[in-house]
């Protein structure tokens, strides 16, 4: 995997600003699971929304070839930590 930028569509934007919790579950091909390198494999994921000043600025994707591996049953405080630790680190990097 490698650390990456995109330019996304307006639809990812609006998923992103949506996203209050992580997201987790099988793949429903959104349009950010197919920016990991084997999407294809990918059998479930976590989406996590990076926010900065309560607005989404990006998103943190994992996924696995498990589809158990993730789901919508789990719990979800760890990712909680996980995303809001990820935004405060990224977040002095908005220019």
């Amino acid at each position: 995997g490698s650390w990456s930028s995109l330019v996304v569509s307006d639809e990812a934007r609006i998923f992103a600003n949506s996203l209050m919790e992580p997201s987790c579950g099988s793949n429903h091909d959104f349009e950010a699971v197919l920016w990991l390198d084997d999407s294809a494999a990918v059998q479930s994921t976590v989406i996590l929304p990076l926010r900065s000043g309560g607005t989404a600025f990006g998103l943190l994707i994992m996924g696995s070839g498990d589809p158990q591996r993730f789901t919508s049953a789990m719990a979800t405080d760890f990712l909680v930590h996980i995303g809001e630790t990820a935004s405060a680190a990224l977040e002095n990097l908005l220019a």
